[in-house]
């Protein structure tokens, strides 16, 4: 039996800015990410998605959004 995934997902930044404050876990500098996902089925772009998070730049923590 032969099984072909055809569905891809992409992420591309789009945005990257710092934010006032520092991490909580290591006291690193935060700043505001924003990520676009392009979903593919069958190598052809079905839905465009972009999400903003805060995370620490040194040790990568997410913080939630505003």
């Amino acid at each position: 039996m032969f099984c072909c995934f055809l569905c891809d997902e992409q992420r591309q930044l789009v945005s990257n800015r710092r934010v006032d404050g520092l991490c909580n876990r290591c006291a690193g500098t935060v700043s505001d990410v924003r990520v676009q996902y392009i979903f593919r089925f069958c190598f052809f772009p079905v839905c465009r998605s972009h999400t903003s998070r805060i995370i620490c730049s040194r040790c990568g923590a997410h913080y939630k959004s505003r």
